[in-house]
C-alpha cells in the first residue's frame, strides 16, 4: 500500500474521530477532543487553513508521481473539499471553512459537556 494511501486513511480516521468521538461513552475521549480541538484549530489557521496532514498526504502523493506521470498535476485543494468532490458535491472554500468550523466547535462543546457533566 503506498504511503499516501495510509495518511489518507490516517486522516479520515482523525477526521471521523473529531466528528464523532464526543459519543463515545468513554470521559477519557472528552478530555483528548477537548485538548486536541483548539490544537487542531490553531495550527491550521497558522498554516494557511492547511492541515499538516493534508500538507504530509499531498508531499506524499507528490513523491510517488514523480518521474512516473510528468504530464497528472496535483490538485492543491484541501481533504474535505476532496472527500466531498469524490461524493459529487461542490462546495466552496467558505462554505468548508464554514462548515469545519462548526464541526470543531460542536464536537468541542459536547465534548467539555461531558466532562463538566461527569
Amino acid at each position: 500500500m503506498k504511503i499516501s494511501k495510509v495518511v489518507s486513511l490516517f486522516h479520515s480516521s482523525v477526521t471521523g474521530y473529531i466528528v464523532l468521538g464526543w459519543l463515545i461513552p468513554y470521559i477519557i475521549h472528552s478530555k483528548i477532543l477537548v485538548l486536541f480541538i483548539p490544537s487542531i484549530y490553531v495550527s491550521w489557521l497558522i498554516d494557511d487553513n492547511k492541515c499538516v496532514l493534508t500538507r504530509l498526504e499531498n508531499y506524499y502523493i507528490k513523491k510517488e508521481l514523480n518521474g512516473k506521470d510528468e504530464n497528472k498535476e496535483l490538485e492543491d485543494d484541501g481533504f474535505i473539499k476532496n472527500k466531498f468532490k469524490s461524493w459529487n458535491i461542490n462546495l466552496s472554500d467558505k462554505n468548508i471553512h464554514s462548515l469545519s468550523v462548526l464541526t470543531l466547535f460542536h464536537t468541542f462543546v459536547h465534548s467539555y459537556y461531558n466532562l463538566i457533566t461527569n
